[in-house]
């Protein structure tokens, strides 16, 4: 009778600890090479892509990143792309959005300048790129084909 109370608890143990891995969830950072944006409003999906150079020249340090921000899922007319492009002067210095660029429907042909409005940008401890952005048409294109780039953000983007 000992014995079978035993086995009983032996077996109801093992059957709760091995419940217990079952259980456990992942716990799923940020997705990588993901950003989004609202252009007048309507909000974008993106993966984005991102490409830095550094340079020092007589004694000047210079440091230059381009994230590139690809509508997802990709529309029948062709892809939007968002070009940011950062700068700055020191590796410890905080990164200035220099330029934003929106080419529309797959064109090579720049479709509508801005200026930037808000920005930053930082690298991560495990190297990835994140950051924020918000942007006005730069009053060059009449009219303009669109006039505002808010809530634009993206994270965890490698190099």
């Amino acid at each position: 009778m000992m014995l079978r109370l035993l086995a009983t608890s032996l077996i109801t143990l093992l059957l709760l600890v091995g419940t217990l891995g079952c259980s456990k969830k992942d716990s799923a950072g940020p997705a990588m090479n993901t950003g989004s944006y609202k252009l007048d409003g309507q909000p974008v999906t993106c993966q984005v892509r991102a490409h830095d150079e550094s340079y020092y020249r007589a004694g000047v340090y210079s440091e230059y990143v381009d994230v590139t921000l690809t509508t997802t899922p990709e529309p029948a007319s062709g892809a939007q792309l968002l070009q940011l492009s950062f700068y700055r002067s020191s590796p410890t210095a905080a990164y200035q959005l220099s330029s934003v660029y929106l080419f529309d429907k797959g064109s090579p042909v720049l479709t509508c300048a801005f200026n930037s409005t808000a920005a930053t940008a930082s690298i991560a401890s495990d190297g990835s790129l994140a950051g924020t952005f918000a942007a006005q048409e730069d009053g060059h294109t009449t009219p303009p084909p669109y006039t505002a780039i808010t809530a634009g953000v993206f994270t965890n983007v490698h190099f």
